[in-house]
């Protein structure tokens, strides 16, 4: 899971598992059903149903990676990761105030798009997430592709999108509790 997920859990490409509102809403059901089977439309495949079968996971397997979740999800947290970045941002700023901030602020404040200086969206999303949003864009809104550009917007290399990350994570507040 860690691939995806986080060394920590703490998500990267694949969603934070380790998150008390998830396993709260998510039955143990649901998660066998995700694991088994995979979501569709994301990367998440099912490790009973898209894997060599070497790798398959049986009920027993699942049953005790959601135990795993469970108690895990019950502790209080030690540190939240932001999780891997390869970007710079001194170059992820200058492209954020020629890009970015005539929609989202200079300082991330959000006049007409979503606010991103935000320490819950910055504590709760992965930098895999962050770079999904800049790359793909938000279907329905405003927000476009920066990964393949239009005809009003750049296509931004993948360092310059993992740049525009590393920028945004230096509003991130990063809390440390229970550290002895």
């Amino acid at each position: 899971c860690s691939r995806c997920h986080g060394t920590y859990g703490q998500g990267d490409t694949g969603p934070m598992l380790f998150n008390r509102e998830l396993l709260a809403a998510a039955s143990d059901f649901y998660l066998a059903e995700m694991i088994a089977h995979g979501r569709r439309g994301t990367a998440m495949f099912g490790w009973r149903t898209d894997v060599a079968s070497t790798e398959r996971l049986s009920d027993a397997r699942i049953a005790d990676i959601i135990a795993f979740l469970r108690q895990r999800g019950d502790s209080e947290g030690e540190i939240i990761y932001a999780g891997a970045n390869l970007g710079q941002a001194v170059s992820g700023e200058k492209l954020y105030r020629a890009k970015c901030a005539d929609c989202h602020g200079e300082d991330g404040e959000g006049p007409k798009a979503p606010a991103l200086d935000n320490q819950e969206l910055l504590n709760a999303a992965t930098n895999g997430y962050l770079l999904a949003t800049v790359s793909l864009g938000r279907e329905n809104t405003a927000m476009p592709s920066w990964g393949r550009g239009d005809a009003v917007h750049d296509q931004l290399s993948i360092q310059e999108r993992h740049d525009a990350v590393a920028f945004l994570r230096r509003w991130q507040v990063v809390i440390i509790t229970n550290v002895k």
